[in-house]
């Protein structure tokens, strides 16, 4: 646990204000991820009311935050499993909002236990500030071996609104289908944008939609592969 928070610490010691944060917290009673997400909010808050874009800072600054981002999720996935719980779109926003690049779409994937423990955090695609790809493979691998588990996406409209385009519905349907088939618990989709609004999938209707037409291509190839 000491070691843990000195880690946290040298991590996120970036400016006096949260350095004192850490101090502070550090010597207090609350959790390591209560320690990562305060230090990170404070960090982010800092980045994202002096600059919007990568362009706007210098390079080295933009990989410091870059790695900051990155170190979290690590830190993150080594402390924060089984130990947190999440079951709303809301919660999921609220997990990931400060997790999300300003000026580039990316694609987190949120692997949750049946009791919605989280058992890891991936980043699964970094793309550029209008389009994101993702290698379900991946995805497919980590699952089956978190067994039993099921899966949320995440990704962000930076400079957009919350909002799915066709490509989003497209992308969503056939990684439902895909999952489906390998077995996983595809369990929503959730997108978010830089005003802290987010949309879901599920809540939108879209997976029941996914289900529909699933098991009607599955009764339609029992018809005529199984007479």
């Amino acid at each position: 646990m000491i070691a843990e928070r000195r880690e946290i610490s040298k991590t996120f010691r970036t400016t006096p204000s949260i350095a004192e944060s850490i101090k502070m917290a550090v010597n207090s009673n609350i959790s390591e991820s209560d320690i990562i997400n305060l230090a990170l909010g404070e960090y982010l808050t800092n980045f994202k009311e002096k600059s919007k874009t990568s362009k706007d800072i210098a390079d080295f600054k933009y990989a410091t935050y870059e790695y900051h981002r990155k170190k979290t999720l690590e830190l993150l996935n080594s402390i924060n499993k089984n130990s947190e719980t999440i079951s709303t779109p809301k919660q999921v926003a609220e997990y990931f909002k400060t997790l999300m690049p300003p000026d580039k779409e990316n694609v987190f994937v949120l692997y949750l236990s049946p009791r919605n423990h989280i058992l890891k955090v991936q980043i699964a695609g970094e793309g550029s500030q209008k389009t994101v790809s993702m290698d379900t493979t991946t995805v497919i691998k980590n699952a089956l071996e978190l067994d039993p588990c099921h899966v949320i996406h995440i990704h962000n409209h930076p400079g957009g609104v919350a909002e799915p385009s066709p490509m989003d519905i497209l992308t969503t349907r056939n990684a439902y289908f895909t999952y489906a088939c390998s077995g996983i618990m595809f369990s929503d989709e959730i997108i978010l944008d830089d005003k802290n609004n987010y949309y879901s999938f599920v809540d939108h209707g879209y997976f029941k939609l996914f289900k529909k037409e699933l098991n009607k291509q599955y009764i339609d190839a029992k018809k005529k592969w199984y007479k």
